[in-house]
């Protein structure tokens, strides 16, 4: 009876103890093109198992893991190396990494038993170099027809002009002309890509326009905005294309780093 007793002590305890999460290590470094190298070691989970694999990105600890925003694959060996060179900031809206700007990633894994598992937030700050490290307050124009500088000299700082239905339009004077920065919502620490709608456009990017010659930039060029955190902001743009009839050839490329006051 006592061994009985005994043999029922262990069963209960062991049938209690519950089965520890497989370890999923899991790094996270950024390569010289600014792309996010994601590696995983999964060789806790039977690769029969797993139905997915993959990583999420957010700007803070707790974000979300829908499946529409995970860069995932079936891995065919015991880890999986991955890149990310933009993240979807929601509703489908792919944003590039900023510079000077700690994001948060997490690697999941489900398997065909209904299981899914989540690692703890990995962390990691971006480069704080932008790719045209151009001087302060500074702009240049530049012929496309001969790649000679038509214009360059000192701008001027970008100033808040207007506000209609959450777009923010800010001033600032290159040479002789002025141009408009409009936004959606203030401008913020990420890489915003030219549009050439006025309104109705997403909060990654961002309408430039000539306001003498009503010339804009040319669709899908990098903006780079640094929020300074003392009430200014920064924004360098190493090329930006436009056909503007002020500039004579008239297909022109914009090249300056501005700062503005929010």
């Amino acid at each position: 009876m006592k061994y009985l007793l005994l043999s029922l002590t262990f069963l209960i305890l062991f049938s209690c103890t519950k089965k520890k999460d497989p370890i999923i290590d899991f790094t996270v470094t950024q390569n010289s093109a600014g792309v996010m190298v994601l590696n995983a070691n999964i060789s806790g989970i039977s690769a029969k198992k797993i139905n997915f694999c993959g990583f999420t990105c957010g700007l803070s600890e707790i974000h979300s893991t829908d499946l529409n925003q995970v860069v995932s694959s079936i891995p065919n060996s015991n880890s999986i190396t991955l890149t990310m060179s933009n993240y979807n900031y929601g509703n489908g809206n792919y944003v590039d990494f900023s510079p000077n700007t700690t994001y948060y990633f997490t690697c999941i894994v489900g398997t065909s038993d209904g299981k899914f598992y989540r690692t703890k937030v990995k962390s990691l700050l971006t480069d704080s170099n932008i790719p045209c490290n151009l001087n302060n307050n500074t702009y240049t124009v530049v012929s496309q027809a001969n790649s000679s500088p038509i214009e360059n000299g000192a701008s001027t700082i970008a100033y808040l002009s207007a506000t209609s239905n959450s777009y923010k339009t800010y001033n600032v004077q290159f040479g002789q002309y002025q141009f408009k920065f409009t936004f959606y919502g203030q401008p913020s620490s990420q890489i915003y890509t030219t549009t050439t709608s006025s309104t109705g456009f997403a909060s990654n990017r961002v309408y430039i326009k000539n306001t003498f010659s009503s010339a804009t930039l040319d669709n899908n060029a990098n903006l780079y905005v640094t929020n300074n955190l003392d009430g200014t902001f920064t924004m360098e743009m190493c090329e930006g294309n436009a056909d503007d009839w002020v500039y004579s050839p008239s297909y022109v490329t914009y090249s300056f780093k501005v700062n503005g006051n929010y």
